[in-house]
């Protein structure tokens, strides 16, 4: 599986923490991309293991089966990744009250084991945080030689006009580029002058004569913790 951004978002905790600028007053929550099914999650455990899909989902199931009636005899079930215990929650009257069905009720906690957790290290991992939302705005693109907003000729030197335009050039996830249809880059812009509100970038060369977008992905110097804003434009090359 290829390592992907992993998005998540921040909420203030009550009562803790003074503000954007406390790190005890902000949690957060991965979003998670997906729901993976029993049927997805099988599949992929028969291809690592040359098993069938039809053996993994009947050993999953028999195990579901193995791991309820240890846990209804009071057992702490440890395996390789992963374990699980039984809790009760809820709150009791005194302090040698019995279970009450009414207040009380039984969960399964499950934890990860050193091994697993080791495996996802915060370092290793590239999380962008969408609680607030970068924006980028283009209003013109010409180049200096037809100074035609929309139109390209000359890839010598092109001018973005806008907002939030500012890019960090050694940022792998920041740029310009000329894209297809398909959203595919067919040309990178070198960054010549750039600030906030103007972009100025030349390309090697340009693509075929056609109808494309200038895709812009900047910062505008956020940290690095964020997603970049993507802001396109429909140009036409000549």
């Amino acid at each position: 599986m290829s390592a992907e951004s992993i998005r998540f978002t921040t909420r203030s905790v009550a009562g803790k923490g003074g503000g954007d600028a406390a790190p005890s007053a902000w949690s957060a929550q991965v979003i998670a991309k997906r729901t993976v099914d029993e049927d997805e999650f099988f599949a992929d455990v028969a291809a690592r293991t040359r098993q069938s899909v039809a053996d993994v989902s009947y050993i999953f199931s028999t195990a579901g089966q193995a791991l309820r009636d240890f846990l209804r005899q009071g057992c702490r079930v440890n395996l390789s990744d992963v374990g699980f215990s039984l809790t009760l929650t809820g709150k009791f009257p005194t302090a040698d009250a019995a279970p009450d069905a009414a207040r009380n009720a039984v969960n399964i906690r499950a934890h990860a084991s050193r091994k697993l957790t080791d495996a996802l290290e915060l370092s290793e991992l590239e999380f962008v945080n969408v609680t607030h939302p970068l924006s980028a705005h283009i209003f013109s693109v010409m180049d200096v030689t037809l100074q035609q907003d929309g139109v390209i000729a000359d890839p010598s030197r092109v001018l973005v006009a806008g907002e939030g335009l500012k890019i960090n050039p050694s940022a792998a996830d920041e740029g310009a580029w000329l894209v297809d249809a398909e959203g595919e880059p067919v040309a990178t812009g070198t960054i010549l002058e750039n600030d906030v509100a103007t972009l100025d970038l030349s390309f090697d060369a340009l693509p075929p004569t056609g109808r494309y977008r200038l895709e812009v992905r900047a910062r505008n110097g956020a940290s690095p913790s964020f997603a970049p804003a993507v802001v396109r434009k429909v140009v036409e090359v000549k």
